[in-house]
């Protein structure tokens, strides 16, 4: 049995993960993390193997195992919330272009938001405005197959209050954009967000439901007035080659109310009704290629919830139906265009935007290289832990734009770092990454094995991690034994007892939370006053 997962179901998709960030009940965190190094790539044909200091080294993909996930949980080093107000949908960025030939939007192509060749999608982004092309000037030139659009030669321009175009000579009764534009109409659906932290050259946020807010409930009232239930253009898909010389197509359709709506007449004899224009009909009959409004859309039927076309031989016989004369009206909405912008739009992508400025307020380290982004949902958070964030350790970004410093709550940044302290004038050195730290029990027998991720010599701490299955275990150090350390020798050197102060666990519990994606990256340093703002986009 074929099955399809619908666009329907990928924008729900969207909206419940988005519903899920606004559910205050829940926090949704992007994490740093896996500060070892991956393994090197096998090498081909005899060569030896390639390590990720190498420019062809590649990173593995996910395996997207349960394992695999305990691993991200326990190879985290810092935990940023987002925040709610940088959780939106998005959708792909059609940038207009003059000269470009854009489809019509027609919801009954499945193939209307895809770029095929030389036609572009239907939603467009001009002047920071999301537009919808209704008519590209195409004929239909036989029955099923559209014409080549025109070359869209005007930007579109719309008045983002009233949903209406400014007119040709500043004429606002206009419901879509025209002016010249080589037979292009265009639809205005929303506003880009000023200062957007997750817009960028290949995808946009889109505007929420209008009705979400008082101030919106006036633009849902304007979208309606402007376009709902506007029948913007036809589509053949049959016609009959014995089409008599007059044919009368009748538009019969449903209010919102569910009441029927008065019918709307397109003589085809010669003499079209305006605003009408039938292409491909000739003199003593043949098929109809084309139907399609021959100006402004100001006067087309407006208000229709549902419509359909019907076709009689005679206009003084209307009991004789054509039945093999399939004509589809293209309605918008009964709510208008730019009510609701996903059901117009192709939006299927989630966003979700957060910044990691330097140390993050003492939750990440600074000089340590990381490969991994995640997205973890309700992580949990030791109530008691006195680890990092004060209110004098914040990161001014007056020169990034913000004029403010950036400060991290107990709750909004988690560190997830295990270390042990050691006394001060203790013998460390840096160690490589990855390398393994055992605990000795009081008669020299290995105990708890952690992964070493961070020598701090300054402050005279050893970051470790404990996630590894055949190199290390999941047994908790201690203050009281001794430890040793491997040296880049080969040997070993043993830090006695009473040079360890304490065991100070990360604020993050570890293994906590539901991990949502996992993107592994190749190697990327971090310093000082480094700057991450990370964007992710997710498809459903």
């Amino acid at each position: 049995m074929s099955a399809i997962i619908t666009p329907t179901f990928r924008r729900n998709a969207v909206s419940d993960f988005k519903a899920g960030v606004d559910n205050e009940a829940n926090n949704y965190y992007i994490g740093i993390g896996k500060l070892t190094p991956w393994p090197n790539n096998p090498g081909e044909q005899g060569q030896p193997s390639v390590g990720e200091e190498s420019s062809t080294f590649v990173e593995p993909l996910p395996q997207v195992t349960l394992n695999e996930e305990k691993d991200v949980r326990d190879e985290l080093m810092t935990l940023v919330k987002v925040s709610t107000d940088d959780v939106r949908a998005m959708i792909p960025k059609n940038q207009w272009k003059p000269n470009r030939k854009y489809k019509r939007y027609d919801p009954t192509d499945p193939l209307t938001f895809e770029y095929e060749g030389q036609f572009f999608p239907c939603v467009s982004v001009s002047n920071d405005r999301i537009y919808l092309c209704v008519a590209n000037g195409a004929q239909q030139v036989a029955p099923g197959l559209n014409g080549t659009p025109a070359d869209s030669l005007r930007a579109p321009d719309y008045d983002n209050i009233t949903f209406q175009n400014n007119g040709v000579n500043g004429n606002p009764a206009n419901r879509v954009s025209i002016e010249d534009d080589n037979g292009y109409m265009w639809a205005y659906l929303g506003d880009l967000k000023s200062n957007s932290k997750l817009d960028n050259d290949q995808f946009v946020g889109i505007p929420d439901v209008l009705i979400d807010t008082e101030q919106n409930e006036s633009r849902a009232t304007a979208a309606k007035a402007a376009t709902g239930g506007l029948i913007y253009g036809f589509k053949v898909i049959e016609t009959s080659n014995q089409i008599p010389t007059t044919v009368d197509l009748v538009i019969e359709g449903v209010g919102e109310d569910g009441n029927a709506l008065p019918n709307t007449d397109i003589i085809i004899n010669g003499q079209v009704q305006s605003p009408f224009v039938v292409n491909g009909l000739a003199a003593g009959g043949s098929s109809i290629n084309e139907i399609k409004y021959s100006g402004s859309l100001r006067a087309a039927p407006l208000g229709y919830a549902k419509a359909t076309v019907t076709a009689y031989g005679d206009k003084n016989d209307i009991t004789t139906k054509i039945d093999d004369v399939q004509i589809i009206p293209l309605l918008a909405p009964i709510e208008g265009f730019g009510y609701d912008v996903r059901t117009t739009t192709p939006a299927h992508f989630v966003g979700l935007y957060t910044r990691f400025a330097e140390s993050v307020d003492g939750e990440a380290l600074t000089t340590v290289a990381y490969r991994q982004i995640s997205i973890i949902k309700n992580p949990q958070r030791r109530n008691d832990s006195p680890r990092y964030t004060t209110e004098d350790d914040t990161f001014s970004d007056e020169e990034g734009g913000l004029g403010e410093s950036i400060h991290y709550d107990k709750e909004q940044a988690l560190d997830c770092l295990n270390y042990i302290q050691f006394e001060e004038n203790t013998g460390l050195a840096e160690r490589t990454a990855g390398t393994i730290m055992t605990q000795l029990d009081i008669n020299g027998a290995p105990k708890a094995r952690g992964t070493i991720v961070h020598v701090d010599t300054g402050n005279y701490r050893i970051y470790y991690q404990q996630a590894d299955f055949h190199s290390g275990n999941f047994l908790p150090f201690n203050s009281v034994e001794a430890i040793t350390i491997p040296d880049l020798s080969g040997g070993s050197n043993t830090i006695e007892a009473s040079n360890v102060l304490e065991v100070v666990e990360s604020e993050y519990i570890h293994n906590t939370g539901e991990v949502l994606f996992v993107d592994n990256r190749k190697r990327i340093n971090r310093n000082a006053d480094q700057i991450e703002d990370l964007r992710i986009i997710i498809q459903f």
